[in-house]
């Protein structure tokens, strides 16, 4: 499993920024107005749940900070989820502010699969799992020319081999194991039709082996 690196994707000049701002630098956006992968898979509501699961704070209060240069798509947090979360860039406006990956605009023509949040069954599993727990910040999958995703045919080859940091430990925890929890409703694929040229985008999870 690969994971967002701590240095700057490659920078295009020439591209202008998702964001519509085109010449300033480290933007605040309020996380509710953001129109990252999170929202996109979740929805509006189910992704301010899981914000506030993951960074045990309101939503309304999370601000990214956006427009970060060599990084023109990301959506980067001003607190990590856990203390020892990697870097992934630094604020120089603010003190210096270390920054973290928290999301990603996906360019226009990528069609992001829309997803169900898992949510416990009972109080005692929202405790354990959800309040009381520390929650990892998302992994994205990105390419060592800073392209977001990897394409689904590539993933089910077991081909990362032009993953950035590809041999290297997912920040899942260091665990002997961990169990990743998909909801998946098998009813969009046979109606799904995606374009050719873009490739499908699955920035959190890798994609599961076929059962024994």
């Amino acid at each position: 499993m690969a994971y967002h690196a701590s240095i700057p994707a490659p920078h295009h000049p020439s591209r202008p920024p998702p964001n519509g701002y085109q010449n300033q630098s480290y933007i605040p956006i309020p996380f509710v107005r953001s129109e990252g992968f999170l929202t996109r898979m979740f929805g509006r509501r189910d992704a301010a749940f899981f914000i506030e699961s993951l960074l045990k704070v309101d939503v309304g209060d999370v601000y990214l900070v956006g427009n970060i240069p060599g990084w023109h798509n990301a959506l980067m947090s001003q607190r990590p989820s856990i203390h020892n979360a990697r870097v992934d860039a630094i604020n120089p406006n603010n003190n210096q502010q270390p920054l973290w990956l928290l999301d990603i605009v996906p360019p226009p023509m990528y069609h992001v699969v829309p997803q169900k949040i898992w949510t416990p069954p009972n109080q005692s599993d929202w405790r354990r799992y959800v309040e009381q727990a520390s929650l990892r910040m998302p992994v994205f999958f990105i390419q060592n020319d800073g392209t977001i995703g990897l394409p689904l045919t590539r993933a089910l080859a077991g081909d990362r081999a032009l993953l950035r940091c590809a041999d290297m430990p997912a920040p899942l925890g260091g665990g002997h194991s961990t169990q990743i929890r998909i909801a998946v409703s098998t009813s969009l694929f046979p109606s799904l039709h995606l374009p050719s040229t873009s490739p499908p985008c699955f920035p959190h999870t890798p994609p599961l082996p076929p059962p024994p």
